[in-house]
């Protein structure tokens, strides 16, 4: 569906107007002599489109000579199609200079569906004039949300459907929402239950139920597992959503959940092999908890060595258990022998894998032995260790600019650009001035500047980064999509059109203690916040690379 241009129109009415619910409203609207009132009302939207879902934010207010006046009777109505829809606000009075009212979108409120919509505010000068102004909107759904639910796994830092907590020690995982669909998700529940035992599961939340999930968006909540009996266990995910387009979707995921003793295992092996001779070998599995009554299947699997039967040991009493096997080579080559150590639940049901290593022999003929690595053989791999630390250290170096600095000045002694310390962790970003400050071919401002300046502001130390830009600069920007999306990540933030950018930047500066990131010197401001050059940090971009520069005060005492 495509955007709806924004229409405002100024127009009086004699008497009272107590209901628009015409077919056409602005049919019904006087003609308002332009000399007879300097009052003019104020209507503006946060966006002219939204998707179901999101909020829609009313600003509005009533000015005299361009002065926001209060203490006005007013009244807010919804129109669909230029008809009459609701009434959102029926003759209140102001108690600010100006307003803001919030109207929700979700999907169970049958009001605010799909369709062209438009706001009505009716100012009530006096008795019998009345002033108004209409801004149209359009609520829309795209091609429908995918929520998909995924666990992942805090130690290995992976998406996993099988984890392999350890007995009575405590595994923190989390539970991944995502909706990767065009439209928001609503109602989406996760019900999150051991299927059997052992879990031992603990919920962040027990009950998880989300009103809307935007697009492109995850949510994530923590699980912990901290199961106290052996054995294999599962935990069911059921998740439930509409798609936005009037569709419950349900589906389910499986984590199965493998607790295992703490076991250390050892192997005793022959380190050659020849043909025609038998050997001994040795698994030995220690018990770090000395749980009793702990079973184990052992096997050797080879190609080229014959071994006896697999050994099979239940419910031995010691902390320590060794397994003996005898080897036979049976001809010359290379052998993969693989060494499998499974563990039974106390039923004896389920087997868990614990152990699982590969042994590479060269088996030989009689009176043939293992040849001597040459010198030669040892200078190569040498060399090889070698470049690989230089070529790791090459790469450390690229990509951490602070190492790189301290080795320059400790062993090279060669000083560059000397490190900035910035005592505040919080810092505001002007948008506006920075994305102008290096265009693009067709001179417009650039997005990379301001995602440059957010990745430099990060490696010195900076916590709390806000980028504010102006309303304009969604007009003007080289690429208004890649905006958008930063402003949806919390990037940027762009303030609603009519805002004085620099005035609110430096209030919130004042508020909150931040350094400004920005080349503007603010002149016009510098009477009301003498502080300006104490907190101003400029900088300068050099082929899309983004260089800070000390305050003016750090300057002064250089």
């Amino acid at each position: 569906m495509g955007l709806i241009l924004v229409m405002i129109t100024l127009s009086p009415v004699g008497g009272d107007h107590t209901d628009p619910g015409l077919n056409s409203l602005q049919d019904d609207l006087p003609n308002l002599d332009a000399n007879s009132t300097n009052f003019e009302p104020f209507l503006e939207l946060s966006s002219d489109s939204y998707e179901l879902g999101d909020p829609v934010h009313i600003f509005h207010g009533l000015t005299n000579d361009s002065e926001y006046m209060e203490g006005y009777n007013y009244s807010l109505t919804l129109l669909k199609n230029n008809t009459y829809y609701t009434t959102l606000a029926q003759n209140q009075t102001t108690i600010s200079l100006r307003e803001t009212l919030v109207i929700e979108t979700k999907l169970d409120l049958e009001l605010y569906q799909p369709s062209n919509y438009s706001i009505l505010f009716n100012v009530s000068i006096t008795d019998t004039e009345s002033l108004f102004k209409i801004q149209n909107f359009e609520i829309y759904v795209s091609s429908g949300a995918k929520v998909s639910i995924s666990a992942l796994d805090y130690q290995t830092n992976s998406i996993v459907t099988e984890v392999y907590p350890e007995f009575n020690t405590s595994k923190q995982m989390a539970l991944i929402l995502l909706n990767t669909g065009n439209t928001n998700a609503f109602d989406v529940t996760l019900s999150v239950s051991p299927i059997n035992q052992p879990v031992g599961l603990q919920l962040e939340t027990n009950n998880i139920e989300i009103d809307v999930l935007s697009n492109q968006t995850q949510m994530r909540y923590n699980i912990t597992i901290t199961p106290d009996a052996f054995g294999k266990g599962m935990i069911q995910l059921d998740l439930a959503y509409n798609d936005g387009l009037g569709t419950t979707i349900a589906t389910n995921e499986i984590i199965s959940v493998y607790t295992l003793p703490r076991l250390e295992f050892s192997l005793d092996l022959p380190t050659q092999v020849v043909v025609d001779s038998t050997y001994d070998f040795t698994i030995t599995i220690q018990d770090i908890d000395e749980i009793q009554a702990l079973s184990f299947k052992v096997q050797i699997i080879s190609d080229l060595i014959q071994f006896s039967p697999n050994a099979y040991n239940t419910n031995q009493n010691q902390e320590t258990q060794e397994y003996d096997f005898i080897g036979t080579a049976l001809s010359n080559g290379t052998s993969e022998t693989r060494f499998i150590v499974i563990f039974f639940d106390p039923d004896g049901i389920d087997e868990i894998e614990m152990f699982n290593n590969l042994k590479i022999y060269k088996i030989l003929n009689p009176g043939e032995s293992i040849p001597i690595i040459s010198a030669q053989e040892i200078l190569i791999i040498f060399l090889l260790i070698v470049n690989g630390i230089a070529l790791a250290l090459i790469i450390l170096l690229f990509f951490r600019r602070d190492i790189r600095y301290n080795l320059f000045r400790k062993i090279f002694n060669l000083h560059y650009i000397p490190d900035i310390k910035y005592p505040t962790k919080s810092i505001i970003v002007d948008g506006s001035n920075i994305s102008w400050q290096e265009v693009s071919s067709k001179g417009k401002p650039k997005i990379k500047n301001i995602l440059n300046a957010v990745e430099v502001l990060t490696e010195y130390g900076f916590e709390e980064i806000l980028v504010v830009a102006d309303a304009a600069l969604r007009y003007q920007i080289e690429n208004p999509s890649d905006l958008d999306i930063q402003v949806k990540k919390g990037v940027v933030e762009v303030l609603p059109a009519k805002v004085d950018a620099d005035e609110f930047i430096l209030r919130l500066s004042a508020q909150k203690g931040s350094f400004l990131l920005t080349n503007d010197l603010f002149k016009e401001y510098r009477n009301k916040y003498e502080w300006i050059d104490q907190r101003r940090i400029p900088y300068s971009i050099i082929d899309s690379q983004v260089f800070l520069h000390p305050t003016f005060k750090d300057q002064d005492s250089n």
